[in-house]
């Protein structure tokens, strides 16, 4: 593993995630509420990217934009699955995400600082695998109303499964994991990276599928205005 590679797994991600919000925004006016978050939580990943090549920022400062994403995430990603799940249990979601968001704030202030903000990253990744895995349960008895292959939700609540079950293993077992990488931390991000990377792609699988169900719609206005 090098730093060259590690370093493309992070440009890859950079661009990656500012092509999803462009793919999210295109004929906003048509997408789901769900698609619009989707496309502000990569935003914002996207302007991680930004501001950490802009400023000059020194040693441990670096990791003050990552953890800043993860305490605005939690009330986004809250909203996207209250309108996964259809405008429900929205009295569970976001006082979840308040909770998960004050304690996210405390640790940076007075916990790790500018520190890597390991403790929030893995409850933000506990809160959205729960939300994940809660989502398949819904969409299993569901199941017979709805044609999943054509859910872009079930592309994307598919990469938040994957990549928050790998970081929540990744952060909760830092010291074991870096241990049997003889203390490598290098391959331990670049697991971290490509782990995103996958999680990206099926974002983009996923809205691929959504720009097709709305050329599908058009279709079937056109032929019926035809019929008209």
């Amino acid at each position: 593993m090098t730093f060259e590679f590690f370093l493309i797994t992070i440009q890859i991600n950079f661009y990656l995630s500012g092509l999803i919000a462009l793919l999210a925004w295109i004929f906003v006016k048509r997408r789901s509420w769900e698609v619009k978050f989707l496309g502000l939580i990569n935003f914002n990943g996207f302007l991680v990217g930004v501001v950490t090549t802009i400023l000059p920022l020194k040693g441990k400062e670096i990791n003050i934009p990552n953890t800043c994403w993860v305490i605005l995430d939690f009330f986004v990603v809250a909203a996207l699955f209250y309108h996964g799940f259809g405008r429900r249990f929205g009295k569970f979601l976001f006082p979840t995400a308040g909770i998960l968001t004050m304690l996210a704030i405390v640790n940076i202030l007075f916990v790790q600082q500018m520190n890597i903000n390991s403790y929030s990253i893995i409850m933000h990744s506990f809160f959205v695998l729960c939300c994940s895995v809660f989502y398949f349960y819904r969409l299993l008895t569901d199941m017979p109303k709805y044609q999943i292959q054509r859910l872009p939700m079930f592309y994307f609540s598919a990469g938040l499964l994957i990549n928050s079950a790998g970081v929540f293993f990744l952060y909760l077992f830092t010291n074991y994991i870096i241990k049997f990488f003889y203390d490598d931390m290098l391959i331990y991000w670049t697991l971290h990276n490509c782990l995103l990377i996958f999680q990206l792609l099926i974002f983009i699988f996923g809205l691929g599928v959504d720009l097709n169900n709305i050329r599908n719609e058009r279709r079937e206005q056109a032929s019926r205005g035809k019929l008209d």
